[in-house]
C-alpha cells in the first residue's frame, strides 16, 4: 500500500495511528513499508495541540528522515530491521490547525527536506493552507 486515507473522529485515535505509523529506533518497526502518501481527515482534532503535533512531527520525521538511508534509492531500512521502507512524499491534514510559530517552523523544515504538505482547515468557511 502506497497511500493511506483515514478519517478519525477523536484525538485518541489520531495519536494511536500516528504512533503506529512512526518508524521507531527502539523496536525498529516499519508499518506499511511502501507508504508514500498519508491523508488524515479529523474535523474535531486540533493539530496545534502539543500531544498531537509532537506525534505528527515524530511520525513525519521518522518517515522522511530515515534511520538508515543509502542516499540514492529513496528507500530506507530501520536499523536492525529487514523491511525496506519507502520515503513519505506527501502528507495531507484536513482538520483544525491552530499551529503556533514554533510548530510552523518545524513543518517548514520538513518541507525544506522535500516533503509535500497540504493543510485544509476545517471550518464553516474552508480555508486551504498549502505549502509545497
Amino acid at each position: 500500500m502506497q497511500r493511506l486515507y483515514i478519517s478519525l473522529p477523536n484525538q485518541t485515535q489520531v495519536l494511536s495511528w500516528l504512533k503506529a505509523l512512526t518508524i521507531g529506533q527502539r523496536h525498529a518497526k516499519c508499518s506499511l513499508p511502501q507508504l508514500q502518501n498519508i491523508y488524515i481527515e479529523t474535523p474535531y482534532v486540533q493539530l496545534g495541540r502539543a500531544l498531537v503535533f509532537e506525534a505528527l512531527y515524530k511520525c513525519l520525521r521518522s518517515r522522511r528522515l530515515p534511520l538508515e538511508d543509502d542516499g540514492e534509492s529513496g528507500a530506507v531500512q530501520a536499523l536492525g530491521h529487514n523491511k525496506i521502507c519507502a520515503l513519505l512524499q506527501v502528507f495531507n491534514w484536513e482538520g483544525s490547525l491552530g499551529l503556533d510559530e514554533r510548530q510552523k517552523n518545524a513543518i517548514e523544515a520538513l518541507i525544506a527536506g522535500g516533503l509535500h504538505i497540504k493543510f485544509v482547515a476545517a471550518s464553516k468557511n474552508v480555508q486551504v493552507f498549502k505549502i509545497w
